[in-house]
């Protein structure tokens, strides 16, 4: 079942709430901090102790941290080489709502910035999507929610930013960490299902 946005129905609220949990989720030992209003910002810790408390849910060595740590190289390949082995689930059994509300949404987003047959319409990945990764028709995107990024930033859109389109998970999760924003995340765009949405690896086939 999907975890609910408390402030779904609150576009800038929601969007605040998502921001703080994808955070949360990506790095659960760091406390973030964003330059919003008292208001928002406990809206942003709030989301963000949620997305902490996602992320440790998780089982040992499934989406965690490597068992000695490491620096973000280490990282990144135990996260690409958990991917190639255990698959990758949708993040946090997470559906985002709130998120680039500028553009209308994800799944405004995505025929923007990656090459969507005009006789595909997607819908959202189903909340407890499991599967392996690399599938033919599979395409990946890494993404940043904040929609402070420059204007003359490669892959801007609406403030948004957006990586290339990838055939490889992999690809985009090294994107997605080279970009460097905790609240980034990899989004698996599948023409054959119709579906798309964030998805992190690890829970299991």
């Amino acid at each position: 079942m999907a975890l609910e946005n408390p402030f779904v129905n609150d576009p800038v609220k929601g969007d605040v709430w998502e921001q703080g949990f994808l955070a949360g989720f990506a790095e659960p030992e760091v406390d973030h901090l964003r330059p919003f209003s008292q208001e928002l910002l406990e809206i942003y810790g709030a989301g963000e102790q949620v997305g902490r408390d996602e992320r440790r849910r998780l089982p040992p060595n499934s989406g965690g941290e490597p068992e000695d740590g490491g620096d973000e190289s280490q990282l990144l390949s135990f996260l690409i080489k958990l991917a190639e082995e255990a698959g990758v689930h949708t993040m946090g059994h997470f559906v985002l709502h709130g998120v680039f509300k500028n553009v209308g949404g994800l799944l405004t987003l995505m025929p923007m910035v990656i090459g969507i047959p005009g006789d595909v319409q997607l819908g959202p990945i189903d909340p407890d999507f499991t599967g392996p990764v690399d599938q033919p028709e599979e395409h990946f995107i890494a993404l940043c929610p904040r929609d402070d990024h420059p204007i003359i930033m490669t892959g801007v859109v609406e403030g948004y930013w957006a990586g290339l389109g990838r055939d490889f998970y992999s690809e985009a999760l090294t994107d997605m960490k080279a970009h460097g924003h905790p609240e980034a995340v990899v989004a698996r765009c599948a023409f054959a299902e119709g579906t798309c949405g964030a998805i992190w690896p690890g829970r299991g086939l």
